[in-house]
């Protein structure tokens, strides 16, 4: 009996070991705390730009003003929701090794990879070339996290309690970005993905990104699709209840140390690998041939207003991600962050910026 009882308290003790506090801070079990905050960042982001917003809680006696309300409060928390993607393979005697693809994450690298060691077999299409089966795609708790994050903005919804009663879906791992370095990388891979065919050489500027910068921050239009990378990662850690969390910035160290020791993966330690093995395959930045980042930074230092827009947009993502620091530009949101994250660590409310 007190050994049934040892190997319990041994095993929730390294279940609680491996849960990853020290990189997210939030999970699908607060969700609801952020419904005002993502709108007011929202809110505060467009604001910046001079550009209007209806999201603001003023007058709602007509309900012309509570339907305009209700439907920006719809389209801004389902632009939080657009590419989160839970994906499991199955490994050695079919092993689940669940995963959530964030964009523009070292996502490439990591499904090759597992794709690499997956027990699913290579099949001939109609031109006679192999190709893998695709992978059983786990569904994320998208409409679960979008009804919370909507009636915790948006007071004149009722909760429905029927949410308490939904399981829970299952734990994966996942890797993040510095978001504001994330952001650039996708702007170049959207430049990349647009301009391929029709202008290779073109040469991005500042007035094109002012025109995209507050086309993602439209709440009105959907975004194309070429922009969807862009917004925040915390959609995804609303979805989830994520594990392991690694950074892309030490890959390579968190993959052999975190995932492969995780998954009973052999890993070699090695920077690049060849198709089938344990080891992460070579990673790159997105192609940079349109000067994308050259254009960013001379627009956010000539008009730092369009940083302080980014940052606002991606403030939740630095609420969750706590080991990420706010651009220099960006450091007077240093209080807001901290309030942020000590409301989240208590359940409270957060505190509006």
């Amino acid at each position: 009996m007190l050994l049934k009882l040892f190997l319990l308290l041994l095993s929730l003790r390294v279940k609680a070991a491996q849960k990853d506090s020290t990189i997210l801070s939030c999970s699908p079990s607060n969700r609801h705390l952020f419904g005002k905050f993502l709108l007011q960042c929202w809110a505060k982001a467009r604001n910046e730009l001079g550009l209007s917003t209806p999201l603001n809680e003023t007058d709602f006696k007509s309900d012309e003003n509570r339907f305009i309300y209700k439907l920006a409060v719809e389209r801004v928390v389902l632009k939080f929701f657009n590419l989160n993607m839970g994906v499991t393979i199955y490994y050695k005697k079919w092993q689940p090794i669940p995963y959530v693809k964030l964009y523009q994450c070292a996502e490439t690298p990591i499904m090759e990879t597992l794709y690499a060691i997956s027990r699913y077999p290579k099949v001939k299409d109609s031109k006679g070339s192999h190709s893998k089966l695709s992978p059983a795609v786990t569904q994320s708790a998208k409409s679960q996290s979008h009804m919370r994050l909507l009636i915790a903005a948006n007071p004149h919804l009722s909760s429905n309690e029927s949410f308490e009663s939904m399981k829970s879906h299952p734990k994966v791992f996942t890797f993040v970005s510095d978001p504001l370095e994330r952001f650039y990388a996708g702007y170049q891979d959207s430049v990349l993905k647009l301009y391929f065919k029709t202008q290779p050489d073109a040469i991005i500027n500042t007035t094109t990104i002012k025109q995209k910068i507050e086309l993602i921050l439209e709440h009105e239009q959907p975004l194309p699709a070429t922009y969807q990378n862009l917004y925040p990662m915390s959609g995804a850690f609303f979805d989830f209840d994520l594990d392991i969390v690694g950074r892309t910035d030490t890959l390579i160290d968190d993959w052999n140390h975190k995932i492969c020791p995780a998954y009973g993966l052999h890993c070699k330690k090695s920077r690049t690998s060849a198709a089938g093995s344990h080891d992460l395959v070579a990673w790159q930045l997105p192609s940079d041939r349109h000067a994308v980042r050259p254009a960013l930074d001379a627009l956010f230092s000539q008009e730092p207003k369009y940083l302080r827009a980014i940052c606002y947009l991606l403030l939740v993502d630095y609420v969750c991600l706590p080991s990420y620091s706010l651009p220099v530009g960006c450091q007077y949101l240093n209080q807001t962050r901290e309030a942020a994250q000590l409301a989240l660590s208590k359940g409270d409310d957060i505190p509006i910026p």
